[in-house]
């Protein structure tokens, strides 16, 4: 039977990685990214165009569900986001700096439960499904001048440390 995987950020760095691993092993995957994978993909793949920081383009992931199930979610989409002081001593914040960061917040923990509340369905319907999101260094050490990043990956790992127990009593 095949197995199929959702990945985003599948267009570059360890999402890319990942996508042509599962790939080269057989799995079809349904790779998600703002850009399509330069070069192309081995084996089984389809593409959507999605940028996870608008959040209304996470609707249609679920119209794009092969046989209704999923045997993992990868989450590899993300941004470093804005690198400055939290808040500036000697200056306000302009506008692009606050949308920065509020982008940054979006891209790398809101889109990670938007896709996973999405996929979760799917994802039961797996003899064994699976979720793997990263979080980074950011979540478990400060990350000066990176707070976006730092606060969104703590905030991933709440949010999976909260879904597993939720998930263990579903048979």
């Amino acid at each position: 039977m095949t197995r199929h995987a959702l990945v985003t950020g599948c267009s570059r760095g360890i999402g890319r990685a990942i996508t042509e691993a599962l790939l080269l092993d057989g799995w079809t995957v349904l790779g998600l990214s703002r850009t399509y994978p330069k070069g192309g993909m081995p084996g089984d793949f389809r593409w959507l165009h999605a940028d996870l920081s608008t959040g209304y383009c996470v609707e249609h992931i679920g119209k794009s569900i092969p046989d209704g199930r999923f045997d993992a979610l990868i989450h590899c989409a993300a941004e470093q986001g804005p690198v400055m002081p939290l808040v500036p001593y000697e200056r306000r914040l302009t506008i692009d700096e606050i949308h920065a960061w509020h982008t940054t917040i979006k891209t790398n923990l809101i889109s990670a439960y938007d896709v996973v509340r999405l996929c979760l369905p799917a994802l039961r319907q797996s003899e064994d499904g699976r979720i793997l999101i990263f979080a980074g260094g950011g979540a478990f050490n400060a990350r000066q001048y990176h707070s976006a990043y730092a606060v969104a990956k703590a905030g991933v790992v709440s949010l999976m440390e909260t879904l597993a127990p939720e998930e263990e009593r579903v048979t």
